[in-house]
C-alpha cells in the first residue's frame, strides 16, 4: 500500500515529466499565473522611477527549479525576477536553477540576465519615460545603451566588466583606504563608430559611469544624472562604526556628532529612494504570509500569488483613497471576513438543492475523534430522494454514515457529490 500511495503521489506533484503543452516548469499554476501577471499590470499606472530585483520564495523542498542563497534572509527557493514601483509588483518573470529564464527572448548582444531586464522594461507601458534602478546584479554599460534606445533611464552600483572604465576599477582597488570621504571621480562612456579606428561617438549621450568614496568605494553607471558639486544633496547621515571598511578614515568627517548633515551626490540619494521597491513588496508580504508547509513543491508558488495580489489590492486601495485609507491589517481582516461570509453561499444545504427538494432537512454529520461514537442515518432514502434526520447510534467500528457517504463519494471512492453506496460497503483490500 505504501508504494501505491508513493506512486500515486509521483504522478501527481513530479516536475520531471512535465506536459508537452506547458508553457514552463510551472504549469500547475496556469492559467493563474498568467492571468495573476496580466491583471498586475492592467490596474496599475506606474510612475516614473521603478526598481527591479530578485524575490525568494522560501521552498526547502526538493525540486530542480529552487536555488540556494545562504546569503539571504531566505537561504533555498524560488527566484522571481520582478518589476516594482513601492511595493506593487507590475511585472515579474520566472526563473530556474535548471532551466534559467524559461520565457525569456535571448538578445544577442547582452547576457541572459540582461535580456531578461530588458524584456521587463519593455512591458512598460509606452508614451512615457521611466527610470529603472537595479543593483550591481544587473547593471552593465551595454544594458543601459541598450534602454536609453526604448526611451527609459536607467541608474544602479555595478561590478566591475569589461565596458566599465579601468581608471576608475583601479581608484576600488588600490586607493579605496586612502581617498577622503565623499570624492567623486566621473568617466563618460558612449558607443564606438564603427571604421578602421574604433572612436567614441561624439553624438551619443553616452553613459556616465561613477566612483563615489563612502565607507568603500561604490561603482555605479546611470544615464539619467550629471556629477559635480551642483548635483549633490544635503541628508543626515549616520556615523560609521570603527569595524567598517574604512570606518577610522570616515569618522573624521562627523567628529564627535553620531549623526550630521552632509552633501551626497544626487544619483546615489535617488537610488536609495528608489532602489527599495521589491523590498518593499517583500516586507510587506512578510508581515502577513499565507504560505503554509506543503510537500507539494509548487504549493510556495501558489501561496506566492495569493499574497502578492492581497498586497497588489490594498495598494491599488491606497492609491485610489490616499491617506483615508485602512491600513494593510485593517484591510486583510476585512478582506477575509468578506471571504468567510461568502461561504453561507456555498454551504452543504445550498449545493443539495440540485439532488434534493428545497424542503428536505439536511442535518450535517458531526464525527467525534475522542470517541468511538458516530452518526448512522436509520432510514434510507424514500423514492422521492428525501432524507431524514440523524440519529445518534454507537459503532463497534469507525465509519462514515449513510448520509455523509451518500453526498461524499462513489463506488471507486472517489469523492464524486450525489451519488449513493450502500452502508455495507467495504473497501477493496490493498496488496502490500
Amino acid at each position: 500500500m505504501l508504494q501505491g500511495h508513493y506512486q500515486n503521489s509521483q504522478n501527481d506533484d513530479s516536475e520531471d515529466e512535465t506536459p508537452e503543452k506547458s508553457i514552463g516548469w510551472w504549469y500547475k499554476l496556469e492559467p493563474i499565473a498568467s492571468e495573476f501577471r496580466s491583471n498586475c499590470s492592467k490596474y496599475w499606472i506606474p510612475g516614473t522611477n521603478v526598481s527591479i530585483d530578485e524575490m525568494i520564495i522560501r521552498c526547502f523542498g526538493r525540486s530542480k527549479h529552487t536555488f540556494k542563497t545562504p546569503h539571504k534572509p531566505i537561504t533555498q527557493g524560488y527566484r522571481i525576477f520582478s518589476l516594482c514601483e513601492a511595493g506593487y509588483t507590475y511585472s515579474f518573470m520566472w526563473s530556474s536553477r535548471s532551466d534559467s529564464y524559461s520565457e525569456l527572448i535571448r538578445l544577442p548582444d547582452l547576457s541572459p540576465t540582461e535580456s531578461m531586464v530588458y524584456q521587463l522594461a519593455q512591458r512598460l507601458p509606452s508614451g512615457k519615460a521611466y527610470v529603472i534602478y537595479m543593483d550591481n546584479y544587473f547593471t552593465r554599460v551595454p544594458l543601459l545603451l541598450k534602454l536609453r534606445a526604448i526611451n527609459i533611464g536607467a541608474c544602479g552600483t555595478t561590478r566591475k566588466h569589461p565596458e566599465f572604465p579601468s581608471f576608475l576599477i583601479k581608484l576600488k582597488d588600490i586607493c579605496s583606504r586612502y581617498m577622503e570621504w565623499n570624492t567623486t571621480a566621473a568617466i563618460v562612456v558612449r558607443k564606438q563608430r564603427e571604421g578602421v579606428q574604433l572612436e567614441p561617438d561624439p553624438s551619443d549621450p553616452g553613459v556616465i559611469c561613477f566612483a563615489w568614496q563612502d565607507n568603500n568605494t561604490v561603482l555605479a553607471c546611470s544615464t539619467v544624472h550629471k556629477a559635480g558639486e551642483e548635483h549633490t544633496i544635503i541628508r543626515s547621515r549616520r556615523r560609521p562604526q570603527l569595524t567598517s571598511t574604512n570606518g577610522p578614515l570616515v569618522r573624521k568627517v562627523f567628529g564627535n556628532e553620531s549623526r550630521k548633515n552632509l552633501p551626497i551626490p544626487v544619483f546615489i540619494d535617488d537610488y536609495n529612494h528608489f532602489m527599495g521597491g521589491v523590498d518593499i513588496a517583500d516586507q510587506f508580504r512578510a508581515y502577513y504570509s499565507t504560505q503554509r508547509i506543503s510537500f507539494r513543491s509548487w504549493y510556495p508558488l501558489f501561496f506566492w500569488i495569493l499574497d502578492t495580489a492581497i498586497l497588489n489590492a490594498y495598494l491599488i486601495g491606497k492609491k485610489l483613497c490616499s491617506d483615508d485609507y485602512m491600513s494593510h491589517k485593517e484591510f486583510r481582516v476585512a478582506l477575509w471576513q468578506k471571504l468567510f461570509s461568502y461561504s453561507v453561499y456555498i454551504s452543504t444545504s445550498e449545493r443539495l438543492e440540485k439532488f434534493y427538494p428545497s424542503n428536505t432537512p439536511l442535518i450535517p454529520c458531526v464525527f467525534s475523534s475522542e470517541t468511538s461514537i458516530n452518526i448512522e442515518s436509520n432510514i434510507q432514502p424514500s423514492t422521492e430522494g428525501q432524507l431524514r434526520e440523524h440519529k445518534w447510534k454507537a459503532l463497534g467500528r469507525r465509519i462514515s454514515c449513510y448520509y455523509c457517504r451518500s453526498v461524499n463519494s462513489n463506488s471507486k471512492g472517489k469523492r464524486i457529490f450525489g451519488s449513493d453506496i450502500p452502508l455495507n460497503r467495504q473497501k477493496p483490500k490493498q496488496s502490500l
